[in-house]
């Protein structure tokens, strides 16, 4: 079964993190493209998101500016959320609230108090969540856990699912 994605924060720049992270892997020669598919986006506003459909080869009927008509959308079945931080939980929400599984980029929220009550919502809602964390792979954080490994006192995970 391929899993439709619809991405929040997906612009036209095919060198941002959201083109190279979340839709390289998903291109006709991508590693993924068997299992994931892109059908949706959204921005900020309209004609940005019009533009960025174009861009990535996303129907314009699917190019959308508020998170609210990308969770609705049926050809979605996650959302992956691909924004600065303080607007991850507003972001998120209406994705839960329509029972889509997400992926958000790391930190999950501002403050521990929204991260509670996204994970609360998704419970209830008997989603999947998932928190990235691509940059563990970085040589810079490579480094300081070789260096300071030992210290840690939690291992560090790629990807962390926070609920089942």
């Amino acid at each position: 079964m391929v899993i439709r994605l619809g991405i929040i924060g997906l612009s036209t720049d095919q060198a941002s993190w959201a083109s190279m992270a979340h839709v390289s892997p998903f291109k006709p020669d991508g590693p993924l493209i068997d299992q994931y598919k892109l059908t949706a986006l959204a921005t900020s506003n309209p004609d940005s998101a019009k533009a960025a459909a174009k861009a990535h080869g996303v129907s314009p009927d699917k190019a959308y500016s508020k998170p609210e008509d990308i969770a609705n959308d049926p050809d979605v079945d996650m959302v992956v959320v691909s924004v600065k931080v303080p607007m991850h939980k507003q972001l998120t929400m209406p994705a839960l609230h329509a029972k889509k599984d997400v992926f958000v980029e790391w930190p999950l929220a501002a403050n521990l108090a929204e991260a509670e009550e996204m994970n609360a919502l998704a419970k209830k809602q008997g989603v999947k969540t998932y928190v990235g964390l691509q940059a563990r792979m970085h040589a810079s954080f490579v480094k300081v856990c070789r260096v300071h490994g030992s210290h840690l006192r939690l291992p560090v995970y790629a990807v962390l699912r926070i609920n089942t």
